[in-house]
């Protein structure tokens, strides 16, 4: 995969292992930016979900933190 490669809703939350209501909740939260291709069609760019992963990757200290962040 090239990393300026747009993926849609489906391949996105299937690449970062995640449900599509979870990833659609990133999308709205602003935590995940999009490509805006029509109307009602986005994209979310490969580099852009390989960034979220960085920025929330690392060692889980606080398990009780971690896991509300997962519920929310």
């Amino acid at each position: 995969m090239k990393n300026d490669e747009l993926l849609t809703v489906e391949e996105a939350a299937e690449w970062l292992t995640i449900s599509k209501p979870t990833l659609w909740r990133l999308i709205r939260s602003g935590e995940i930016p999009v490509v805006k291709i029509a109307r009602r069609t986005i994209r979310l760019k490969l580099t852009d979900l390989e960034n979220y992963i960085e920025k929330h990757s690392g060692p889980i200290t606080d398990i009780s933190k971690f896991l509300k962040e997962v519920k929310k």
